[in-house]
């Protein structure tokens, strides 16, 4: 009995978690659907438009007259932006991009669900804060040993601790070897 009731409850554990990101797929594959039919028909006013140029330089790329249509989206300092058209010219890329808002929600959403796994802290703008998680594993020796009865060197257990990590370094030999 014990067994039915723990695989009825594992299969209830995973249907959530495999629908959970079976929505996100569904939902990640709508927007780009949106955004294709937008991008192909005239669903973009000039007013939404950005351009971003980048110096890039092409051996034998003549420079292009039009914009030509593309998809592909970028996160720039946690925003999700869209471009949707590109020309070379001048030896530079030249893009045309839009904010976008509803792959950031789904993002945030994401995240949120991702991180309702884990106890690692979550500041208010939204960056984890793994610092605080990790130091108390890599500092608890040093306060266990600062704490220790009259006799133990604290210090040395400092300076073993870093001997082990440096000597997992290569030694470079300096000045480098002379060949011929």
């Amino acid at each position: 009995m014990k067994r039915y009731i723990s695989i009825v409850f594992l299969s209830i554990f995973l249907t959530y978690h495999i629908g959970y990101y079976g929505v996100y797929l569904v939902m990640w594959y709508k927007i780009e659907s949106q955004w294709k039919q937008k991008v192909s028909g005239a669903g973009l006013s000039v007013h939404e438009l950005n351009k971003i140029s980048t110096p890039l330089s092409l051996p034998y790329s003549p420079d292009q007259q039009e914009y030509q249509e593309a998809s592909g989206s970028i996160q720039i300092e946690g925003k999700f932006y869209r471009f949707v058209k590109y020309r070379y010219a001048q030896d530079s890329l030249h893009l045309l991009y839009v904010k976008d808002n509803k792959m950031e929600q789904l993002h945030n959403v994401l995240r949120d669900w991702a991180v309702s796994f884990t106890s690692i802290p979550i500041s208010k703008n939204g960056s984890v804060e793994l610092w605080k998680s990790m130091s108390k594993d890599f500092i608890f020796w040093l306060a266990s040993a600062m704490k220790a009865p009259n006799g133990v060197d604290w210090l040395g257990t400092f300076d073993g601790y870093l001997d082990r990590w440096l000597s997992l370094f290569i030694q470079v030999p300096s000045p480098p070897p002379k060949i011929g």
